[in-house]
């Protein structure tokens, strides 16, 4: 179900992509069926200019990649645009956790303890790149909406039951962990009004720990968000 969902962002973010526009209003086009002679401008009309404005969102969202657990995400986020096309965020994430009724039947059916490594809540801050922007045109209506991507890294605070899973230990008490993360991110927003827009952002976060059979080992581990968020622009 949720690689159904993911499955499915990924899909609208391709689907919207090839209808955006990306180029700026001085850009020229080479048509051959012109004189060619002639240079052709195509104006882009860009409704919603995000040159030096500032955003605050404020997000709910879920992870999909946490094994024997449900995770939910609040989040907020605020950056600066100091170009059209690029920007900087910062972002503060809480992650809450419940076990899971695949964790709670292993529990019970099997009387086993499960090894769990959960996220608490993570920060950072991110590089901005935000070339597609486009509309949606509905019977009495018209959705304006922009397509970025973030590049940063991330401060991860999470905790492991390495303890009571080595001991199968049923009390499975947890111990921090954390982790720097390398932070790749895109985000969909529409716009309400020229101040108000609404969000779909997925986040994937990068990170290295110790393997649980072999602690020598270094593994490479994901961790991904789904924020739907709420935004102003000013």
């Amino acid at each position: 179900m949720k690689f159904s969902i993911v499955a499915l962002c990924l899909l609208i973010f391709l689907c919207i992509s090839p209808r955006s526009a990306s180029s700026g209003e001085n850009d020229t086009y080479n048509f051959e069926w012109l004189d060619p002679d002639k240079v052709v401008y195509v104006l882009q009309n860009k409704a919603f200019e995000k040159k030096f404005t500032w955003y605050l969102n404020v997000g709910y969202g879920f992870s999909t990649d946490v094994d024997f657990q449900d995770a939910k995400t609040l989040q907020g986020k605020t950056g600066f645009y100091w170009a059209e096309e690029w920007g900087i965020e910062l972002l503060y994430s809480t992650v809450s956790n419940k076990d899971s009724q695949t964790m709670e039947n292993i529990s019970t059916n099997i009387a086993a303890v499960p090894f769990v490594r959960r996220l608490k809540g993570y920060y950072g801050g991110a590089l901005i790149f935000a070339p597609f922007y486009g509309k949606i045109n509905t019977f009495n209506q018209i959705f304006y909406y922009d397509l970025s991507f973030g590049l940063g890294v991330t401060q991860m605070e999470g905790e492991t039951n390495m303890i009571s899973f080595n001991a199968q230990d049923k009390n499975n008490t947890y111990t921090p962990e954390n982790k720097i993360g390398y932070l790749f991110k895109g985000e969909l927003r529409f716009y309400v009004t020229e101040m108000v827009n609404l969000n779909i952002d997925l986040i994937k976060m990068f990170y290295n720990v110790d393997s649980v059979r072999n602690p020598s080992k270094s593994l490479l581990l994901d961790y991904t968000d789904i924020i739907f968020a709420l935004g102003i622009s000013i």
